[in-house]
């Protein structure tokens, strides 16, 4: 995830150069988090979004040449994609949850209903208003087109309208909320402002930051816990997902560097590094290990340090995948 780190430098600069013509000795919250939408979570976003457009073209494409290779492409632009969303998940907070995102882009798949739909309907009756309004968060996704093109009779179903109708129904629903996600963060939020202008408002900044500290703790934890079975749909390469995730978490660090203090910044960016690290070569345990430390630092000296109430416990929640 290459493009935030860029909109964060720019960012810090700003920063820097605006909080010294003032004569501050750091930037107001505020101010740091009105950049943090606009820089650096926007980008993220705008990355996922440009993600799911090539998700659409090759789906489209392994509909209109069914083959080995065609489908190769297409099961590895879902695993990108997918890829990209975890490295999302830090920035969750706002848009995502008010608009239940996770359960349109990429949910725990139920086969038997997948295979369900594609029973009851008729060629051409699979359309994205189906998929995106009329069936369950198990029956659609990520995961779920993913099953469909890592089936041993891949090639046989793509010769079957019906299961091309469900796969670039999928992939329009999952682009298409992108997209809204996109719109949300950057020019309007619920109707009202965008969300970025909302993160720099006074009281707002205040609950906001709170909300995404308590967010990626949560978040950490998660990625400490022994992974369980994923169901019916086992990820490609799940200590891969946990480091995607890290990549996420290690933007909202960087981002909030400019309040943390360069020993404290470092030191949190280095542990994330090492834990993210772990994860990449395969190796879960020492992942686990390295991740506890950095949940160990942000639920005491970064809450500390940005006077946030830590409202998470470690029996919230479930385990990662």
């Amino acid at each position: 995830m290459n493009r935030p780190s860029a909109g964060l430098a720019a960012t810090i600069v700003a920063l820097i150069v605006a909080t010294t013509a003032c004569g501050d000795d750091e930037p107001s919250r505020s101010d740091v988090l009105e950049a943090f939408g606009a820089d650096v979570a926007g980008s993220v976003f705008e990355d996922f979004a440009g993600a799911t457009a090539t998700l659409t073209a090759d789906t489209e494409a392994v509909c209109e040449s069914p083959g080995e290779a065609t489908v190769a492409v297409a099961v590895a632009t879902i695993d990108a994609t997918r890829r990209q969303w975890l490295a999302s998940q830090a920035f969750w907070t706002g848009p995502v949850m008010e608009r239940r995102s996770e359960a349109v882009v990429d949910w725990p798949v139920e086969v038997d209903d997948v295979e369900a739909l594609i029973d009851r309907s008729e060629p051409g009756g699979i359309t994205p208003d189906v998929v995106g309004n009329n069936v369950g968060a198990d029956t659609r996704g990520l995961s779920a087109m993913r099953y469909v093109l890592t089936g041993d009779d891949v090639l046989q179903r793509l010769q079957d309208e019906r299961w091309c109708d469900y796969l670039q129904s999928a992939a329009t629903v999952i682009a298409d909320e992108a997209g809204l996600l996109v719109d949300d963060w950057t020019e309007s939020w619920d109707d009202g402002p965008a969300f970025v202008d909302v993160l720099g408002d006074g009281a707002a900044t205040e609950e906001w930051l709170g909300t995404l500290v308590n967010n990626n703790i949560f978040l950490v934890h998660q990625l400490t816990e022994a992974p369980e079975d994923a169901g019916e749909v086992d990820p490609a390469d799940p200590a891969g997902d946990r480091a995607a995730t890290l990549a996420g978490i290690a933007g909202v660090a960087e981002a909030l560097g400019p309040l943390l203090g360069s020993e404290l910044s470092d030191r949190l960016d280095a542990e994330i590094a090492a834990a993210r690290s772990a994860y990449a070569d395969g190796d879960v345990e020492v992942g686990r290990v390295r991740t506890a430390e950095v949940e160990a630092t942000l639920a005491t000296e970064v809450a500390s340090r940005l006077d946030v109430t830590i409202g998470f416990s470690d029996a919230d929640g479930d385990s990662a995948g």
